[in-house]
């Protein structure tokens, strides 16, 4: 869903953020929160001020307490409320209305959004995305990948342009694809 559509929702009252990995292997959310979590936060406080959001929250999974604990260390460096919950390690943990669900203990309607109920469900990169913009005028210009393979040692996680080919990426780090693949 559209971070412009999100953050021109009315009626939000409650804004999550997502800090759960879905799949097993991404390590993103973990990077940017272990990187910078103060400037996550600086982030999903202008979303807040933006949507009139009076309740923050941020969902890390059980297996990740070392997030959980970032992030409240960042929050009271920043002065801002900011509840820590958690939620299922089970698949699709980072799906938004699994997410809702463990975090506020309500289920969503399968053809409902989430701002039907007042809550918006943002993720760790675009909450540090906004506040780059915010702060520096930075342009969305690159994501951040983790990247993982057989034999290839721990994940890494890069921020690289948008449209970079994995076949690129690969080869900048010395990964190589097989044919088949």
């Amino acid at each position: 869903y559209p971070t412009a559509q999100k953050l021109a929702s009315t009626g939000i009252h409650t804004l999550i953020l997502n800090a759960v990995e879905c799949e097993p292997l991404i390590e993103q959310n973990a990077a940017e929160i272990t990187r910078d979590a103060r400037a996550v936060l600086s982030g999903l406080r202008y979303a807040a001020s933006l949507l009139g959001a009076t309740t923050l929250i941020a969902a890390v999974k059980p297996s990740r307490p070392e997030l959980g604990a970032a992030l409240t260390r960042a929050a009271a460096q920043l002065g801002m409320g900011l509840d820590v919950g958690t939620v299922s390690d089970d698949y699709p943990a980072g799906d938004h209305r699994a997410v809702i669900r463990d975090a506020l203990g309500t289920l969503l309607p399968v053809d409902a959004r989430s701002s039907s109920i007042g809550v918006s469900v943002v993720n760790v990169e675009t909450m540090l995305r906004v506040e780059r913009a915010v702060t520096a005028g930075h342009p969305v210009i690159t994501t951040d990948l983790t990247v993982t393979a057989p034999d290839f040692g721990p994940q890494v996680v890069r921020d690289v342009p948008v449209g970079t080919h994995l076949v690129d990426l690969c080869e900048a780090l010395g990964v190589t694809i097989p044919p088949e693949a």
